[in-house]
């Protein structure tokens, strides 16, 4: 298949009781192992804390980077958005002790109205955590971004003001921001990989063109086809013979070719629910 990164995401990856044995199976074949986390879990007690620092050791020199999720700069925001309690502090201490451990980490930052003003300061603070660079993802309306899509989404009127900050922030930081679709205002970069440069393979085994379309609000049965499963056919196989993945590749090719100002099929595909059924 020539895959080079796996990325392990949730829920909570670090949740999982076999995470060390992924992590060093992935290292074993040579591939680049990416996790995305929370940097929270439960104790012994069943109470939040941060990483277990024995598997972070476990996994120092084999996992590739540590991907952590900071959506606010002050303990109140982020409570707000991830729903906890105190676990701001828990959060930047697993940042801390993977850095100790000389464990690459990065962060990720969703721009909505409730953090959207704290940008700038949770740059700052990636830079004084030591993470080498921050990518600003789209919000993606499904679970509870969709249940309180009117508190959170940004208007277009604070979208265009995001972009203009962005791009003025961008050239003044010394941290690597990377700034991802539909924020940024350069289109040649904006290329889907659906299908093609990337799979998704959901909790179930399911076999996906991509994040997007674990959205439930994405109509992905088309013609009748629906996504095969690791667990009746092999990855190669399913990458390779799909019908449903071959046919999503056709229509991404139509997509991209088509003049839309959204270059995500699958984003597409969310907000024209009736298209190509």
């Amino acid at each position: 298949m020539g895959a080079r990164i796996i990325c392990l995401s949730g829920g909570e990856p670090f949740l999982h009781y076999r995470i060390v044995d992924m992590i060093e199976f992935v290292n074993s074949l040579g591939l680049d192992s990416y996790i995305y986390t929370s940097g929270i879990i439960f104790d012994t007690n069943n109470q939040r804390a941060p990483l277990d620092k024995s598997i972070l050791k476990s996994i120092s020199g084999k996992v590739t980077k540590l991907i952590f999720n900071i959506e606010a700069c002050s303990p109140s925001t982020y409570n707000l958005i991830m729903g906890t309690k105190d676990c701001f502090e828990k959060m930047k201490l697993s940042v801390v002790m993977a850095n100790d451990l000389s464990i690459l980490t990065e962060a990720h930052f969703v721009p909505m109205k409730l953090n959207v003003n704290e940008l700038q300061d949770v740059v700052s603070l990636c830079r004084e955590l030591n993470i080498s660079k921050i990518s600003l993802l789209r919000l993606v309306m499904h679970g509870r971004a969709l249940q309180n899509e009117q508190e959170i989404a940004l208007s277009r009127d604070e979208f265009l003001q995001l972009q203009a900050d962005l791009e003025a922030l961008h050239n003044k930081s010394n941290i690597d921001i990377r700034i991802g679709v539909p924020l940024s205002t350069d289109i040649s970069s904006h290329k889907c990989e659906a299908a093609n440069g990337k799979i998704n393979i959901r909790y179930d085994g399911s076999v996906l063109p991509c994040e997007a379309f674990k959205n439930d609000r994405v109509q992905y049965r088309f013609k009748g086809l629906k996504p095969e499963s690791i667990h009746e056919y092999s990855l190669v196989d399913i990458y390779q013979n799909s019908n449903y993945l071959n046919y999503i590749r056709e229509l991404s090719q139509k997509f991209s070719s088509s003049g839309h100002f959204e270059t995500c099929i699958g984003q597409y595909l969310i907000n024209n629910s009736g298209v190509n059924r």
